[in-house]
């Protein structure tokens, strides 16, 4: 919890993430091939850091359907979970 918290402090506001299920959708889907991997990074990385990983989950179940985008939002969170 202290090292995500010293990267936030360190950071400042150059860690701009979507905050809304709308923006993180669009965010995401500028990635094209690739978001799926950028969205389990992000839900991974809410372990870390404060990063919306339930509009992230959600936005997975809205691109990819709710059978593949659940599966990777629901391995995400368990490698989230196992890490912190």
């Amino acid at each position: 919890m202290s090292f995500g918290a010293l990267i936030v402090f360190f950071s400042g506001e150059s860690l701009e993430f979507p905050d809304s299920i709308e923006a993180s959708q669009a965010w995401l889907q500028g990635f094209d091939e690739f978001a799926w991997a950028v969205g389990a990074g992000m839900i991974i990385g809410d372990a870390v850091l404060p990063l919306p990983s339930d509009a992230t989950i959600f936005s997975m179940g809205i691109i990819y359907g709710g059978l593949l985008g659940g599966m990777i939002g629901a391995t995400g969170a368990s490698i989230a979970g196992l890490l912190g």
